[in-house]
């Protein structure tokens, strides 16, 4: 039937659920509730990754904008549960890394991470180095891209020892776990060979 004028009543989300809003409201004399509904958002489970560990980092805005830090709830399962809003710190072993293309850190909504927390290997953080007189050619720097080199003209490829390289496909940088490897190849100076004498002239 509805409640009466100055009446108030007092908002409880159920356990471990976090409340955003009022607590409680009041009925007004114009029929209307003071304050709105809060709501009640549920916590996040926090995951494992492989080839890392993750770290919550909780904090609660109150209504002066100040923070405070909120505990973790663990469940009966052992599992650990945070509050809506935790971010994770994701900490990645050697040569392993969050992906970059992450602009933001995982965040708690209402149950639901923001994006899944994983460790990718890592990737190289610039290209190869050039070699004198050439270029190096990769398309991008993540673990497992291939780099790839090339001559001015006037120049060819060649291995430290002086090889010639007849196919540049083969000679190629491979990106692992943040570092490349492999041997970056030369750029010589291409020379024509004496072309020979002839009869009866002179070169």
């Amino acid at each position: 039937t509805g409640f009466g004028l100055g009446a108030s009543v007092i908002f409880r989300c159920h356990q471990e659920m976090m409340l955003i809003g009022n607590s409680s409201t009041v009925c007004q004399i114009d029929g209307r509730w003071r304050y709105p509904p809060p709501l009640c958002l549920a916590p996040c489970v926090v995951p494992t990754v492989s080839q890392g560990i993750v770290e919550p980092i909780e904090v609660e805005v109150d209504q002066q904008n100040a923070t405070v830090t909120a505990p973790a709830v663990i469940n009966n399962y052992g599992s650990i549960k945070v509050r809506h809003g935790t971010i994770l710190e994701v900490i990645c072993d050697t040569h392993y890394e969050f992906p970059i293309n992450s602009l933001s850190p995982p965040t708690c909504n209402n149950g639901t991470w923001s994006t899944i927390p994983r460790c990718v290997p890592a990737r190289c953080k610039t290209l190869p180095k050039s070699p004198k007189y050439g270029m190096v050619i990769s398309p991008k720097t993540e673990h497992g891209m291939k780099a790839r080199f090339r001559c001015k003209d006037g120049f060819a490829l060649s291995t430290i020892q002086g090889k010639p390289i007849t196919n540049s496909t083969e000679h190629v940088l491979t990106c692992s776990f943040g570092n490349w490897s492999g041997e970056t190849p030369v750029c010589l100076e291409v020379y024509c060979q004496f072309p020979g004498y002839i009869p009866h002239g002179k070169v």
